[in-house]
């Protein structure tokens, strides 16, 4: 990761993530047991992320510290993890805020069907670690947290058919963000989202946003069971809506996939640049492999366009 850190002008991430890695990955290179992690099943618990918003970060997800632990250790070791590198690399304001942001979820004990317990997100830039990210999983929407549940209950009376699958406490420069993501279980029909977008304050961004939508899934109007999930977010003028498109959703090869967000930001000259610079920049020097793409999402906020997020599966690993 040091080398995509470096082409993409960005910090050394072992400065900032050495042991988390050193403890997600203490299994001998190519171990099969690696395979079995619930973030990339068939391959390392690791993506690294092209965001449109910040093309020169270097974004990376990972199921952290080994998987042997339970899910409930594993939030426990992530969230430790989490507080000690607020501490150390935010001011003690914004450390305070991400801290407090975790205090709904004090006394509510994940499930015994929990399958993995946490993901741990990270950002870094030309100036150090830019953001921090636990993501949680989450149970029923009995077993949430009372102003976590209102807003799932919301989205579902919208979106029938979804149910609680992540929530995920970001902290960045600019303070603590929060992002509840719900698995589209029973599939999605793509206009089903009107209400949903009427209520996030979108509705004028529907349209490009379904376009774009429809281009990553080879013009599918209706999708499979669990391979989407909704992600919403507050902001100040409604919400900010992201569709995570699974495997099941998108092109059945990775040539394809890569083509179709290709095809998306062909209109945005920058944006096609920069996801080229950035798919060369992650790309390990030993091989001509870029990687898997494995899933792509759709973010629309009120008075922004729809813009992508591409998640990669590294190259040298199986899947």
């Amino acid at each position: 990761m040091d080398g995509a850190a470096h082409r993409l002008g960005a910090r050394a991430p072992s400065a900032y993530l050495g042991e988390l890695f050193e403890r997600t990955f203490a299994l001998p290179a190519g171990d099969p047991r690696y395979s079995g992690n619930a973030l990339v099943p068939g391959a390392l618990p690791l993506e690294v992320s092209f965001s449109e918003s910040a093309p020169h970060q270097l974004r990376l997800d990972a199921e952290p510290f080994g998987l042997l632990l339970a899910p409930r250790e594993r939030l426990a070791h992530v969230e430790q993890a989490l507080r000690a590198q607020a501490q150390q690399a935010f001011p003690h304001a914004l450390a305070t805020a991400f801290d407090a942001a975790s205090e709904q979820w004090r006394g509510h004990v994940q499930e015994e069907a929990a399958r993995f317990g946490a993901f741990f997100g990270a950002a870094i830039d030309a100036t150090g670690l830019a953001e921090i990210k636990l993501y949680r999983e989450t149970g029923p929407f009995e077993s949430l947290p009372s102003r976590v549940r209102e807003e799932a209950s919301r989205v579902s009376a919208l979106l029938p058919g979804v149910e609680p699958h992540l929530h995920s406490t970001a902290l960045g420069r600019e303070g603590v963000a929060e992002r509840l993501y719900l698995l589209c279980r029973q599939g999605l029909r793509l206009r089903g989202l009107e209400g949903l977008a009427a209520e996030a304050g979108i509705t004028g961004s529907l349209p490009a946003f379904l376009q774009t939508v429809t281009l990553l899934t080879e013009g599918r109007l209706v999708l499979p069971p669990d391979s989407a999930i909704i992600g919403v977010r507050r902001k100040p003028a409604g919400w900010e809506l992201k569709l995570e498109l699974l495997p099941g959703a998108l092109a059945p090869s990775p040539a394809a996939r890569h083509a179709a967000v290709e095809q998306v930001l062909a209109g945005r000259p920058d944006a096609w640049r920069a996801f080229r610079r950035w798919m060369e920049a992650v790309r390990p020097e030993a091989t001509s492999s870029h990687g898997e793409i494995a899933v792509v999402s759709v973010r629309v906020a009120p008075g922004t366009p729809p813009l992508l997020n591409v998640y990669l599966c590294p190259a040298g690993v199986t899947r």
